[in-house]
């Protein structure tokens, strides 16, 4: 009889760390993009910098807390000690 361990998932949870930094890289990719958008709009380079940083702070907090939620949510994930035997023979 022969017996071949497959481990079918592996969960990783990102620290808060990692998050964090993630997040941040992000969202100061996304403030350049919005505010290119709002100077070329507004043509004003105070207004299209305050806005940017409103609206950024805003979306960051609110990415944080999202994926923070989805951390916890156990829908879709798998114990990653679970090992699935399967019998040949």
């Amino acid at each position: 009889m022969i017996h071949i361990y497959m481990i079918r998932e592996v969960i990783i949870k990102q620290t808060n760390f990692r998050l964090l930094i993630k997040s941040l890289i992000y969202r100061i990719i996304v403030l350049f993009i919005t505010y290119y958008f709002t100077y070329k709009y507004s043509g004003s380079h105070r207004e299209a910098l305050h806005l940017s940083l409103s609206i950024e702070f805003i979306q960051f907090i609110w990415y944080i807390l999202y994926e923070k939620m989805w951390n916890n949510i156990k829908w879709g994930m798998y114990d990653s000690n679970h090992i699935v035997n399967i019998k040949k023979g």
